[in-house]
């Protein structure tokens, strides 16, 4: 296959190396240049800029013009790439023309930094020119912070809670909203994006389905990578219009330049825009731990030391991550106190408190102590009434 440019070891061009602020973003970046020939060459005033060989989807100008005007959305042009139905009118070139490589450079118009209320960061970017100069939002994130109402575009279609993935696809099938198919109104002459009516497309209820289905998916990857203790990110991708990216840059420009609670009004924008995302995907990421450091906790806890840790991670990333460090071991009673009512969570606690009254491990909650203490108060008291009497005895005297 054709390379993108001359690499380095970690995909960066011939004689450079990445640096990144994280393992996860040096790992995804290195893995699009060595796998999939998405290179990043570079960064100036004027944006990053990419050594591609593939072709894009956004040099059809007929998905540009869709895709500005809403009638083609991010959904459809995945279900239909997924499905080998590429909704355009043939203007992309194939694979086997996209031989030379090509440098692309997308704008950076705004940055939306990680902070520990969101867990997410986005990115507000500008398509090159040549590819439609399209404004759109790149976002990663924790899955809690992503596939959750109001964020996630197809939220109803995911697992909450005790449902089972079964009951999920049967709340789907019966969706009202699937037997009322609403024709899409063609915008300025341009019929041939209404992709549900061209032979071979989609229409409204199999992009439904394969939503549905890739959805159920990702979350069930993200499950089985969490318990394997990888660090796991979700990304997710949304289109803007010209008028929704300049009217919303124009508030993160005004938040930006605050003096007062500035950080408070850039988080706000922050949740203005990060919203109906279209989720592409998800990561999984080995984050190894340094050499000696199961060793070391071990050693602290031989002290008799007593080791807390705080994460940031989903719940079986942290437990797993807890085994391999020896914070956990086999030995110990693992009891995990997840998100609940309050009923619950107090519920869990009498039963753990209650369990090591049973074990022994509380021996002052146990009966025979309590009675004991019991006696003791009893004799205390009687002794304190007794010298109480002989004390007014005496003063009587």
């Amino acid at each position: 296959p054709p390379v993108a440019g001359s690499k380095g070891a970690d995909g960066a061009p011939a004689g450079y190396n990445y640096q990144a602020e994280s393992p996860d973003e040096g790992a995804l970046v290195s893995a699009a240049s060595k796998n999939f020939d998405f290179q990043v060459s570079g960064r100036d005033s004027n944006g990053v800029k990419l050594s591609v060989v593939s072709p894009s989807l956004l040099q059809d100008d007929s998905v540009v013009e869709g895709l500005k005007n809403g009638m083609v959305s991010p959904r459809s042009i995945a279900a239909e790439t997924a499905a080998d139905k590429v909704p355009v009118s043939g203007k992309v070139p194939k694979e086997s023309d996209g031989d030379k490589v090509r440098t692309e450079t997308w704008s950076i118009l705004a940055v939306n930094k990680f902070d520990s209320d969101r867990k997410r960061m986005s990115v507000l970017v500008r398509s090159p020119e040549e590819l439609g100069s399209i404004p759109m939002l790149l976002c990663k994130g924790a899955d809690s912070s992503m596939l959750c109402e109001g964020v996630c575009d197809g939220f109803e279609k995911l697992m909450t809670g005790n449902e089972t993935a079964g009951e999920v696809i049967q709340k789907h099938l019966d969706s009202p909203r699937r037997s009322k198919k609403q024709p899409r109104q063609p915008s300025d002459g341009i019929d041939q994006l209404d992709l549900g009516d061209r032979p071979g497309s989609m229409d409204e209820d199999e992009q439904d389905d394969w939503e549905s289905a890739t959805l159920l998916g990702i979350q069930s990857h993200l499950g089985e990578f969490a318990k394997e203790g990888l660090r796991t990110l979700v990304l997710g991708v949304r289109i803007l219009t010209n008028d929704e990216c300049t009217d919303w840059l124009t508030k993160f420009k005004t938040a930006a330049s605050s003096i007062k609670n500035r950080e408070e009004k850039l988080t706000n924008v922050a949740y203005e825009i990060e919203r109906n995302l279209h989720i592409v995907g998800a990561t999984a990421i080995e984050d190894k731990l340094q050499r000696g450091v199961p060793e070391t906790i071990s050693t602290l806890e031989k002290a008799g030391i007593k080791l807390w840790v705080l994460t940031g991670d989903k719940r079986e990333t942290a437990i797993e991550i807890g085994y391999s460090t020896h914070v956990l071991t086999d030995k110990m009673h693992l009891t995990e106190v997840a998100d609940g009512s309050a009923e619950r969570v107090r519920t869990i606690l009498a039963m753990e408190f209650m369990r090591l009254i049973k074990m022994g491990k509380l021996k002052k909650y146990q009966k025979a102590s309590l009675n004991a203490g019991e006696q003791s108060r009893t004799t205390s008291d009687r002794r304190f009434e007794f010298n109480k009497k002989r004390r007014a005895c005496r003063r009587s005297l």
